[in-house]
């Protein structure tokens, strides 16, 4: 595999994990009633718009640029 495309995949990897982190903390955050807090709010604004930049990093037009 071509190392740039390599560590590309790798960052991405890593966002997904943060998405991933953040979605957890936004369930628990519903799960512990905080619902309709600011807190909870951030998070989900947060959560939406790492998942809309992993969505644009996984295009399949963007890996392509770095594969080649």
């Amino acid at each position: 595999m071509n190392p740039s495309l390599e560590a590309y995949l790798a960052e991405q990897q890593s966002l997904a994990l943060k998405v991933r982190c953040a979605a957890r903390a936004l369930e628990n955050m519903l799960d512990a009633g905080f619902g309709d807090t600011e807190a909870a709010a951030e998070v989900a604004c947060k959560l939406g718009s790492m998942a809309h930049d992993l969505q644009n990093a996984l295009d399949i037009t963007n890996i392509a640029k770095v594969a080649t």
